[in-house]
């Protein structure tokens, strides 16, 4: 089967790419062939999803900059493609167009205006409800989001033209309970959506046997530190741990700041390349 994968980012820059990084080799020793057309192409020394150059790679831009660009996809002929919630309506309405397409929701796609699926207002807490114009109107009282009126409502548009095409999709896939309870609410067909764990990538974790230990007083965080990790609220739960963290990022401020207030000190390293 020839499986096109339509994403964001070449390089990697998180959760999906880390995914797509592991996926592409699995794909490829099932006999699969894999393609991939992405949106923003890699910067610098940044490592890529298809970091083996063995499949071919388009740029969503280059493609359209040239006259029969678009017919090199149609050439290689893609039997499905697995999209990966690219952020482009016009690369995703093509695909969606002349091509069977799956949608992984990796976030809430389509079914939230700022993706944070949280009110903070007059307390913070998950959001439950079903994404529509009563969420354009709770937007400030529930302090959804930001103050600025025009990037709330520019938000609030793209998620409703997501959520028009997600019936457009031969199948959504998610990755856990409580997305797969989102969608539903969304009025995804049972038989259209489907539940599929992340894969295990190292398998000797499932073989090696449980070993307690010690606990020393060390707590390592290590991903992306941002404000919806909610490290700062693990840093106030335990602190009398000495907190590590291993990247860079804009939530690392508040997960200092909790770290200072509650006297655990914690060290901050910066971006670690794998």
């Amino acid at each position: 089967m020839r499986i096109l994968l339509a994403t964001s980012y070449r390089s990697v820059v998180g959760g999906v790419e880390t995914y797509l990084q592991s996926l592409i080799p699995a794909l490829l020793r099932r006999g699969h062939e894999v393609a991939m057309l992405y949106k923003h192409r890699a910067s610098g020394e940044a490592e890529l999803v298809d970091s083996q150059g063995e499949i071919p790679a388009w740029h969503w831009l280059e493609l359209l900059s040239r006259q029969s660009g678009l017919r090199e996809i149609a050439d290689w002929k893609p039997d499905v493609v697995y999209s990966h919630c690219p952020d482009s309506f016009e690369l995703e309405r093509f695909l969606l167009e002349n091509y069977r397409c799956i949608l992984h929701a990796h976030n809430y796609w389509g079914t939230c205006a700022t993706g944070q699926k949280c009110q903070t207002f007059p307390h913070t807490r998950a959001c439950s409800r079903e994404f529509g114009l009563a969420c354009l109107a709770l937007h400030y009282p529930r302090r959804c989001g930001g103050l600025n009126p025009l990037t709330a409502l520019k938000m609030f548009q793209a998620s409703r033209r997501r959520k028009s095409r997600l019936a457009e999709y031969r199948r959504i896939l998610v990755s856990s309970t409580h997305m797969h309870r989102e969608y539903e609410l969304h009025d995804i067909e049972p038989e259209d959506l489907r539940l599929v764990a992340y894969p295990l990538t190292d398998a000797t974790l499932e073989k090696a046997p449980y070993q307690p230990k010690q606990l020393g007083g060390a707590l390592l965080f290590a991903g992306r530190l941002t404000r919806l990790k909610g490290v700062e609220h693990l840093i106030r739960a335990v602190p009398d741990f000495d907190a590590h963290h291993h990247g860079r990022w804009p939530g690392a401020q508040p997960a200092r700041d909790s770290s200072t207030a509650g006297g655990s000190g914690g060290d901050f390293f910066g971006m670690v390349r794998r």
